[in-house]
């Protein structure tokens, strides 16, 4: 094994271990990906929330700040209406018309 396959799997130990400054160091690299995290563990109805995390750009996340503030409402509240907003409408473009 050589010694960088040593540090990866001493700093894959630890990370597991619970340490943050090493699972920082193994996940930095991927940081601007969007992430997005499933808990299967958690009721799988579909009108269940499910814990979602996700890396947005600050703009957006300021920018979705104000708006829930104007319309007093929490973040996730108003992360959650824009998103149905945008489904709902994409689905009123793909109905075909009569």
């Amino acid at each position: 094994m050589s010694s960088r396959e040593v540090d990866e799997a001493l700093l894959l130990a630890t990370a597991r271990q619970g340490d943050p400054d090493a699972f920082t160091h193994l996940t930095e690299p991927y940081r601007r990906e969007l992430v997005v995290w499933y808990n299967t563990g958690m009721n799988t109805a579909s009108d269940q929330p499910h814990k979602v995390t996700m890396q947005l750009p600050q703009s957006l996340i300021e920018a979705m700040k104000a708006q829930a503030q104007k319309h007093r409402r929490s973040f996730t509240g108003e992360v959650v209406w824009a998103l149905q907003q945008y489904v709902a409408e994409q689905q009123r473009k793909e109905k075909p018309q009569s």
